[in-house]
């Protein structure tokens, strides 16, 4: 828990509190603290929030995202209700409700993967870290998330019925998921290899000194291997990312189906529900995406989606 020292600091640290009684998972605990910073930067002494402060607060900050203001201010918005469940007559910063995303995601080229691959199966052959392999081949094949990934203990896997389990995942759900026979074969040789020795409640993924590595860790493979396969990177923000791994999963599994003539409107819900998605609102953005990076299979995309974004005529 970071250390709190405004005015607001136990209200704070109650309303974390709060919000997980409520069932909420609420990892906010430094954005939080952000507020309360800011709160004593600016000397603030009063527990409800007037006008000025609120404006200070919302105020748009350089280079930083409309999706990293929207959350914060978001935050803070929710806080300020709280407050005034408490009795408080107190402002309630403007929430944007609605922001444009500048967030493009990197969708690798097969030819890209391929490099990628075989560049860390050089480099990981004698390595005293020989989790990366696998745990690539993981996030592409299956379209996880990092955390999830991370987060699978060696129970979480059925080689024999070539499925694993997703017990924690972003939208507190979870999900069984079939795997295909090169990232099961994947799988079971690292298991083999390296973990037949561990109890089924330890971590699939751990360092040499068994414990689960940190995020920081795993991003600093991935630019190892971006670099050996000679895959650019473009800079903060800019990518690849990890996560770009989950884009392009999806994307290619679209543009898979739209070449077999698939009817997107009855596998939009299996990819959605596979890749834990709370709605399939969340997975249709994947169709425009898939159309950009495949122009060529517009005609069909159009096709094939017809029921999904239908015309709509001006009179």
């Amino acid at each position: 828990m970071p250390k709190f020292i405004s005015v607001h600091a136990q209200l704070l640290q109650n309303y974390i509190k709060y919000k997980r009684q409520l069932g909420y998972k609420f990892e906010y605990d430094y954005s939080m603290a952000q507020f309360d910073h800011f709160l004593a930067e600016n000397n603030y002494q009063k527990i409800s929030l007037d006008q000025e402060i609120c404006s200070k607060w919302e105020k748009k900050r350089p280079n930083e995202t409309d999706a990293t203001r929207y959350q914060r201010v978001g935050l803070i918005h929710n806080y300020a209700i709280y407050l005034q469940k408490l009795g408080y007559d107190t402002c309630i910063p403007e929430h944007l409700y609605r922001f444009k995303t500048t967030f493009t995601p990197y969708i690798f080229t097969q030819n890209e993967l391929e490099r990628f691959f075989k560049s860390y199966d050089i480099l990981y052959v004698n390595s005293d870290s020989p989790i990366y392999p696998t745990f690539f081949r993981l996030l592409y094949g299956c379209g996880l998330r990092s955390e999830e990934a991370l987060n699978l203990k060696i129970e979480d896997i059925d080689f024999k019925e070539k499925i694993i389990y997703i017990r924690k995942s972003k939208n507190n759900t979870e999900r069984v998921l079939p795997v295909s026979e090169s990232v099961m074969n994947a799988l079971l040789l690292y298991y083999s290899k390296y973990r037949s020795n561990s109890s089924g409640s330890d971590f699939l993924f751990v360092t040499k000194y068994l414990n689960r590595p940190a995020p920081s860790t795993v991003y600093h493979h991935f630019r190892l291997i971006l670099e050996s396969a000679k895959i650019p990177h473009g800079g903060k923000g800019k990518g690849p990312r990890i996560h770009d791994f989950r884009h392009t999963f999806s994307v290619h599994s679209l543009a898979k189906m739209v070449a077999q003539e698939i009817d997107l409107y009855c596998f939009l819900p299996i990819l959605s529900k596979y890749l834990g998605h709370k709605s399939i609102a969340a997975t249709e953005g994947y169709i425009r995406l898939t159309a950009e990076v495949y122009p060529n299979m517009m005609e069909r995309i159009n096709t094939v989606c017809a029921d999904i974004y239908p015309e709509v005529y001006m009179k």
